[in-house]
C-alpha cells in the first residue's frame, strides 16, 4: 500500500467542490532510505543540513544516515539529545535546536525520530524559516504530515502553528524494528479513525457538514487492511507495518486536504484529550496518546452499537449553554473555561443553523450511511485485543466513575459534532453511558 502521491505538492480541484493543497513534495517508504534522502538533498541543492535526533533514534537510523550523507560529500552537523527517555518539546529543547540553527549556511533540517523530535524540528525550523525533512523511525502517530506542533511551554501542552515537512522519508526496516509499544500506539491512533470517520459521516448526514469522499477513502482503505491483518502486525510483517505507516501518513494528508482534523479526530480523541486534562490536573498518570485513543475506541464502538439499536430518530433537543454550565466550566476547566464555553456556543449555533437538514433524515438512512462502520465493529474490537490494547477498566489507569465523567463531558472540549452530541440530542446520553458501562 502506497501514499497517494496525486494529492501532494499542488492544488487539486476535488469532486467534493473544494481545492485541496498538501504542500509536501515527496513521501517515500523504502528500504535503505538513506539513498533516497541523499538523492533528494542533491536534487534540492541542500548541501549543508542539521540532523536532529535523540539517542534512541540516532542508534536506530541517525548514525547510518549521517555516515552515508557525509560519505556523499554533504555537510551534516548533529544535534543529538542525550536523554533516552523523557525528552519534552519545551522551551529548553527548542533553544537547543534554534541555537544550532543560528550558524550560517543550513539549507534544511532532518528530523530523525518520532513525535517529539518532529514537533521540535517542525517548530524550530519554522521559527528560522528553514525547510525540514521528516525521517520517521516508528509508525507511532498520525502527526508526521501535520503543519502544527504539539509543544509544552510553561508546563502546559499547547498546539502551535508550525510547518509541514517538505518531504517524508521512512526506512521500512527501521519502522519494522521499532519498539512494539510504538507499533501499538500507531495502531491505536489509526484504528481510532473508524470512530472519527463515523462521527464525520454522522455530522454530514444529520447536519450537512462538508464531506470529502477522497479524504475519507485514503484513511479508510489502509485502516481496513491493517484491521484485517492485525495478527501479522504483531509478527512485524513488513507489508502490514508499511500499511500502518501509510494509514497514519494518509491521515495527515486527509487533515491537510480538509484544513482541520475532522477526518481523524472525533469522540475517541475527545476522550483522550479529557484524560490528558485529568493528568495535567494531577488526577491520574499520563499515558501514551495512541494507547488512549485505542482504548477509547473500544468504548466508542459500544456507543455506535447503541445507535444501531435505535429505531426512531427524534427531533434533537436544543443545545443550551446555560449559566449553570458556565459555572461548572469555570470550576472544572479553570483557565481553559472560556475556550470550552465558546466551543459549546459555537456548536449550539451550528446545530441551530443546520437543524432543517436533520429534520428531513430518517433513522434508516442514518443506519445506511453508517454501515461501513457498523459492519466493522466486531473486527475492530478483535484487532484491538490482538494488538494487546486491553479493554480492561484499568488499562490506562481509569476507574469506572472517571469513564462515566468522560463520556458525559468529553464533548465539551470541542465544537465538533460526535456520537456523544447525537446521544445528547436524542435525550439518551446519560442512560446510554450507564448501559455501556454495565455491559
Amino acid at each position: 500500500m502506497e501514499v497517494p502521491s496525486c494529492f501532494l505538492n499542488g492544488p487539486i480541484q476535488c469532486s467534493c467542490g473544494k481545492v485541496h493543497v498538501v504542500p509536501i513534495k515527496k513521501i517515500a517508504v523504502v528500504n535503505n532510505a538513506q539513498y533516497a534522502i541523499a538523492e533528494y538533498l542533491e536534487r534540492s541543492h541542500y548541501l549543508k543540513v542539521l540532523l536532529v535526533a535523540d539517542t534512541n533514534t540516532y542508534d536506530a537510523f541517525g548514525r547510518t544516515l549521517l555516515r552515508y550523507l557525509q560519505g556523499k560529500g554533504f555537510g551534516v552537523d548533529l544535534c543529538v539529545f542525550p536523554r533516552r527517555n523523557g525528552l519534552l518539546p519545551d522551551e529548553g529543547s527548542v533553544a537547543t535546536v534554534v541555537g544550532q540553527l543560528e550558524s550560517d549556511g543550513y539549507q534544511s533540517v532532518l528530523a530523525v525520530g518520532s513525535g517529539v523530535i518532529n514537533d521540535l524540528v517542525r517548530y524550530s525550523s519554522f521559527r528560522k524559516s528553514l525547510s525540514y525533512i521528516s525521517v520517521p523511525t516508528a509508525p507511532s502517530m498520525d502527526g508526521y504530515a501535520s503543519n502544527m506542533a504539539a509543544m509544552q511551554f510553561e508546563g502546559l501542552k499547547i498546539t502551535s502553528a508550525a510547518q509541514t515537512p517538505e518531504a517524508i522519508f521512512a526506512d521500512l526496516s527501521v519502522l519494522t524494528a521499532s519498539p512494539y509499544e510504538m507499533l501499538q500506539s500507531g495502531f491505536g491512533d489509526l484504528v481510532g479513525k473508524v470512530i472519527s470517520l463515523s462521527d464525520w459521516v454522522l455530522a454530514r448526514t444529520l447536519y450537512g457538514e462538508h464531506f470529502c469522499q477522497q479524504s475519507y477513502d485514503i484513511v479508510a482503505r489502509p485502516l481496513a487492511y491493517v484491521v484485517e491483518n492485525a495478527e501479522k502486525l504483531t509478527q512485524r510483517d513488513p507489508e502490514v507495518v508499511r500499511s500502518l505507516f501509510v494509514g497514519l501518513i494518509n491521515s495527515g494528508i486527509a487533515m491537510a486536504m480538509i484544513g482541520n482534523s475532522r477526518p481523524c479526530s472525533g469522540s475517541e480523541h475527545h476522550c483522550s484529550h479529557y484524560w490528558d486534562l485529568l493528568a495535567y490536573q494531577g488526577k491520574r498518570n499520563h499515558a501514551s496518546h495512541g494507547l488512549q485513543v485505542g482504548y477509547a475506541t473500544y468504548w466508542m464502538l459500544r456507543f455506535y452499537r447503541k445507535l444501531a439499536e435505535l429505531d426512531v430518530l427524534r427531533k434533537p433537543l436544543e443545545l443550551q449553554v446555560t449559566d449553570e454550565f458556565k459555572h461548572y466550566a469555570q470550576e472544572f476547566y479553570g483557565a481553559g473555561a472560556d475556550e470550552v464555553i465558546q466551543a459549546q456556543c459555537d456548536k449550539a449555533a451550528w446545530l441551530s443553523a443546520n437543524a432543517a437538514v436533520c429534520e428531513s433524515v430518517q433513522m434508516g438512512a442514518l443506519h445506511a450511511a453508517l454501515q461501513p462502520t457498523l459492519s466493522m465493529l466486531t473486527r475492530v474490537e478483535q484487532a484491538l485485543e490482538t494488538i494487546g490494547i486491553s479493554k480492561d477498566l484499568n488499562f490506562v489507569g481509569l476507574a469506572k466513575p472517571v469513564l462515566r465523567d468522560t463520556f458525559l463531558h468529553a464533548k465539551e472540549l470541542r465544537a465538533r459534532y460526535t456520537v456523544f452530541d447525537f446521544m445528547q440530542g436524542q435525550g439518551v446520553l446519560e442512560v446510554t453511558v450507564d448501559q455501556v458501562l454495565e455491559e
